[in-house]
């Protein structure tokens, strides 16, 4: 076994006007790895072995926002409820989306089509119910998406649409 250098071994050398900055959790290393040759470590080990690891990766945040035409006032008339009751069920329906984003990404990861697709279902039904089409027409393809390799775009898709119908919820109201 190689030596380490140890918490113990530090305390007996604390007189050393070097060590007395060291953090000691940094301390903790092999020397063995710290002394071998640079030529022998191989210069992709650090490169994903995968080459669409980092290609297939999601980040939603970053999705672009998408124009969306939403009025809560045409889906309170073609539904014959008060406006705000609508909008507090758009505003469940924003706090569920966010709850549902990371479950629809564990499943793209995992590659779960069923999980997806029954996510899809239910996020496209409440967006249908809310008369908030573009989100709807975006959730039906992603609950009937049968290619892995689509789904990304249509995260992205779907994730632009709703930033925009989250900022335009953000909006102050006119009464």
């Amino acid at each position: 076994p190689s030596p380490k250098i140890t918490a113990k071994k530090v305390e007996e050398k604390k007189e050393d006007k070097d060590l007395l900055d060291l953090d000691l959790m940094d301390l903790d290393f092999n020397l063995e790895d710290e002394l071998s040759p640079i030529e022998d470590e191989p210069i992709k080990k650090n490169i994903p072995s995968n080459k669409n690891e980092d290609t297939d990766k999601i980040i939603l945040e970053n999705a672009p926002a998408l124009p969306i035409h939403y009025n809560p006032k045409i889906a309170a008339d073609e539904l014959n409820l008060p406006v705000v009751l609508i909008e507090e069920f758009v505003e469940d329906f924003i706090e569920q989306a966010h709850h549902d984003k990371d479950h629809l990404l564990a499943s793209y990861y995992q590659k779960d089509m069923d999980n997806i697709h029954e996510l899809g279902h239910k996020l496209k039904g409440a967006a249908s119910n809310l008369r908030i089409n573009e989100l709807a027409d975006v959730l039906e393809e992603i609950q009937f998406c049968t290619e892995h390799s689509k789904l990304k775009s249509l995260f992205i898709k779907y994730w632009g649409l709703f930033i925009s119908l989250e900022k335009y919820m953000q909006q102050p109201k006119q009464l």
